[in-house]
Formats: structure tokens, C-alpha cells, sequence
């Protein structure tokens, strides 16, 4: 298990989008993919399947 911290924006924001902290935890821990960001950062994102809409979070 990856440890992490959410800064307060990134609370904010989750919070605005309805983005579960559990999901993000998981995006982290076991994504479906991970792609590369900006400078070389990588970037986990996995698929969530709610309400009957598909998305993509990206961390």
C-alpha cells in the first residue's frame, strides 16, 4: 500500500466532483493503467463505473 497525502485543494476539489476518497485510494494503489504526465510524473488513472456513467480518474 502506497502512502499519500491529499492537500486541502485536492480535498476541495474531490469534494466539488463528488470523488469518493476511497476511490482515489484505490486509483493509487491498483490502477488500471499508469501514463505519463507532466516532467516525467506518472499518472494513475482507472475506470469507475457510477450511476450508469462510466469515468476515468486520474491521479
Amino acid at each position: 500500500m502506497i502512502e499519500f497525502e491529499i492537500i486541502p485543494l485536492a480535498l476541495k476539489k474531490t469534494a466539488q466532483r463528488n470523488i469518493q476518497l476511497k476511490w482515489v485510494e484505490q486509483t493509487i494503489n491498483s490502477p488500471d493503467q499508469v501514463v505519463e504526465g507532466y516532467e516525467g510524473r506518472q499518472v494513475a488513472q482507472k475506470i469507475y463505473h457510477s450511476s450508469g456513467k462510466k469515468m476515468l480518474l486520474r491521479e
